[in-house]
């Protein structure tokens, strides 16, 4: 599932049905196995966030549960509360509906020996004929889960369902607010005219005593002239929301929240059938949206200019639609980092420090014999060479730091090499590199292991 964590499951001895369970990729958590009785349809998991741990299990209790049975639900729980966190919420379908005053006994019972409070007092569980309130929400700690309830009512009658229940927790998670990132169609882009540009500007004004200077000059006025001719557009991401989510759809589901406030304080037909009238469309625009955008990746594969990276993007895109580039919460020194920058920090500390050599524990070099040969005193690039290299340069690659895309310098390969070429020899003169060609952008690519450890992680620059 998009923006999920791989799921932890239990699954039957018989292979048929079971327990799974979803947690977001933001929260950083651990299974605990060691709660989970043979024979008990249960997992938990203990969950670290803003500080707390939290013992999270959802269980699944058959309607034909014996006494048996359900004493070693007791003796799961009462492992949890043997962990001393105090922090405990269990959630499932106990098939005890509370509103029969024998399941009602059962369930006040298991309250009063943990000290828990159970939270959903409305049908979660519709039949042709009747409704109960089996799908229950337990907790240690009231004041943890902020509000909680059953989700709307989404069947006729006349099926058989369970509608999801739900809890807010009183916490605080990390905030990923949205950025900008500038778009290039690059297709469309007016390369006579940007070439033309190129030519006839005057290089050699941008020229600087300080090299860094000079550099950031002539990059700068790259991208000012491509800009000019290559469409390009700044947009707004927001981090985990798929790439056919609009904001039509936003706005309409916000509009949805409020019909639905509207309609449980109303409850009037009247109200009840505008909020369906208005969730049905809500289903039917997410629908189109998801067709056009497997329309377009579908429109991909088939086009002819795709290069083989590009083909086998899109194909992973039908293989694995959910996959997420997001980095989850760090553990580092039984801290958990979840902000972004703290992640970054941290990533960035690790890769440079794989970088370093321990000078006093490293073998001694070999003793080298004098070689007689030329010395090399000067280096000189020519602008054939510097048009060797951009034309060779690969197409389909992320730009660096400096925002320049490879596309634009092998189609301006002729008329960037003199600029080019008086910037490097510049540099070769001096003896100085710039230091925007020492930065780069480096992505952290998990192998295997456990996520949530840096030395699982190995680097990619840009």
């Amino acid at each position: 599932m998009e923006s999920f964590s791989l799921p932890e499951r239990k699954d039957r001895a018989d292979g048929y049905g079971g327990v799974i369970l979803y947690v977001k990729q933001y929260l950083y958590y651990r299974r605990r196995r060691d709660l989970e009785i043979n024979g008990v349809e249960c997992l938990w998991i203990e969950i670290e966030v803003s500080n707390k741990h939290i013992l999270f299990g959802t269980f699944y209790r058959p309607p034909n549960t014996d006494a048996f049975q359900h004493s070693l639900i007791l003796d799961s729980i009462h492992l949890a509360f043997d962990t001393g966190i105090e922090n405990i919420i269990i959630a499932g379908d106990f098939n005890l509906n509370i509103a029969n005053q024998v399941s009602n006994k059962k369930v006040s019972s298991i309250c009063d020996q943990f000290s828990l409070t159970q939270l959903i007092d409305t049908p979660t569980h519709f039949t042709e004929t009747s409704s109960s309130i089996i799908d229950l929400i337990f907790t240690s700690n009231k004041n943890l889960i902020h509000i909680s309830g059953v989700g709307d009512l989404f069947l006729p009658q006349n099926v058989r369902y369970h509608c999801p229940v739900y809890g807010l927790l009183n916490l605080k998670k990390a905030k990923f607010p949205p950025f900008y990132r500038h778009v290039w169609i690059f297709d469309k882009g007016n390369y006579d005219r940007l070439r033309q540009i190129t030519l006839t500007f005057d290089w050699a004004s941008l020229k600087h005593e300080d090299i860094d200077k000079y550099t950031e000059n002539i990059a700068n006025k790259i991208i000012e002239n491509a800009k000019i001719c290559i469409p390009n557009r700044k947009v707004l991401i927001r981090e985990g929301e798929p790439s056919w989510f609009t904001n039509e759809i936003r706005l309409l589901i916000r509009k949805r929240k409020r019909y639905y406030r509207k309609a449980r304080q109303r409850n009037t037909p009247y109200h009840w059938e505008k909020f369906r009238n208005l969730r049905n469309l809500i289903v039917n625009k997410i629908r189109v949206a998801k067709s056009q955008q497997l329309d377009l990746l579908s429109k991909k594969l088939k086009s002819e200019s795709q290069t083989n990276k590009t083909w086998w993007s899109c194909l992973k895109s039908f293989i694995k639609p959910y996959s997420s580039s997001s980095i989850p919460p760090l553990s580092y020194y039984d801290k958990i980092i979840e902000d972004m920058p703290g992640k970054a920090n941290l990533f960035n500390d690790f890769f440079v420090g794989q970088t370093r050599i321990d000078e006093n524990s490293a073998p001694p070099l070999p003793h080298a014999q004098p070689v007689d040969h030329d010395l090399l005193v000067s280096i000189t690039i020519s602008p054939d060479e510097v048009i060797s290299v951009l034309q060779s340069l690969q197409l389909g690659k992320a730009a660096g730091p400096d925002s320049i895309n490879n596309r634009i310098l092998r189609e301006l390969s002729l008329e960037l090499s003199g600029p080019l070429c008086d910037l490097f020899n510049y540099s070769l003169r001096i003896s100085t590199v710039p230091n925007s060609w020492k930065n780069a952008n480096v992505t952290p690519i998990f192998k295997s292991g456990d996520p949530s450890l840096v030395n699982n992680s190995h680097k990619y620059c840009q």
